[in-house]
C-alpha cells in the first residue's frame, strides 16, 4: 500500500518546472513533470531521512530546498495505518467480516475477512502479535 502520492509545490520562475530530489528512501521517487512524490518506503533504517527538493525552470533558473521525511512501520493489523492497532482496526475488520464495507483485510490470507482477522487485530491490540489465532 502506498502511503503517499504528495505533491512538492513552487512559485515564480518562468515556463515548465523540472523537479528533482535527493536522500528519498528506496521506494519513493519524485515526477520530473509535476513534483509528486510516490511510491511506497521499503525501509524505516534511516529515518527521518533528509530530502532535499530541487526545481528548475525553463530558463535554467533553479532553487533547492531541505525536508524531513520520516517513515513509520506499520503491522498489517493496523489497517487504519494510524500507528497503532486499537478499537478503530477491530471495527474495520468487523464491519468488512459483516459484508458492511467491501474487503480487502484478509490478514491470515483465507480467502474471505472473518472472526480470524478480527482475532489477529485483537491479539495484536492486546500486544500478542499478529499471527492467526
Amino acid at each position: 500500500m502506498s502511503y503517499f502520492p504528495t505533491a512538492v509545490m513552487a512559485t515564480g520562475g518562468t515556463g515548465i518546472y523540472t523537479w528533482s530530489a535527493t536522500g528519498l528512501p528506496n521506494g519513493l521517487t519524485i515526477g520530473q513533470g509535476d513534483g509528486m512524490i510516490s511510491g511506497t518506503p521499503t525501509t524505516t533504517v534511516g529515518s527521518p531521512f533528509t530530502a532535499v527538493v530541487a526545481v528548475a525552470d525553463t530558463n535554467s533558473a533553479s532553487a533547492h530546498r531541505s525536508y524531513p521525511l520520516t517513515v513509520l512501520a506499520f503491522s498489517p493489523c493496523d489497517v487504519k495505518q494510524t500507528g497503532t492497532v486499537n478499537v478503530a482496526d477491530v471495527q474495520v475488520i468487523t464491519n468488512q467480516a459483516l459484508g458492511i464495507v467491501a474487503a480487502l483485510n484478509d490478514l491470515n490470507g483465507d480467502g474471505v475477512v472473518n472472526v480470524v482477522d478480527v482475532r489477529m487485530v485483537i491479539s495484536a491490540a492486546l500486544g500478542a502479535g499478529c499471527a492467526a489465532q
